[in-house]
């Protein structure tokens, strides 16, 4: 899981377009599944979504992205159109707050590593384990 996390983000990073951002997503989503929906998802609203929901979701967004920009007659951002999905017509966020890719990595980073050593807390540990137990789960279920 954290290996797709941050191919999103590279690919978050370094697309300079959203056909090219919504292209990589697709590409990675073929090698890597549904999961990449969820984290990119995840990048974008600091939202966790079910990796199914989360696919739906994006499929949804970018038609909503195509009838903004037709509607407006301009081009509108994936993540404009994501936010205004979901704040205004599925209402899943009341009180969106943006903040700049790099300074949320910071902060989220932060909240894992320990400020004196920059060594994993005890929060990533119990992250990364509930992660492995419903992976196992999935696996488990997938294999019935």
């Amino acid at each position: 899981m954290i290996g797709i996390h941050a191919r999103v983000l590279e690919a978050v990073n370094n697309c300079s377009s959203d056909d090219e951002l919504s292209e990589a997503i697709e590409q990675l989503a073929v090698t890597s599944g549904n999961h990449v929906y969820s984290s990119l998802l995840g990048v974008l609203t600091s939202i966790e979504f079910d990796a199914d929901v989360a696919k739906q979701l994006w499929e949804r967004v970018l038609e909503h992205n195509k009838s903004l920009t037709q509607s407006l007659e301009r081009p509108v951002g994936i993540v404009v159109a994501l936010h205004d999905l979901l704040v205004n017509i599925d209402r899943q966020i009341s009180r969106p707050k943006i903040i700049e890719l790099d300074i949320y990595r910071k902060i989220a980073k932060s909240a894992v590593t320990d400020g004196l050593t920059g060594l994993h807390n005890s929060a990533f540990f119990r992250a990364e384990l509930e992660k492995e137990v419903e992976n196992a789960r999935d696996m488990a279920h997938l294999s019935l």
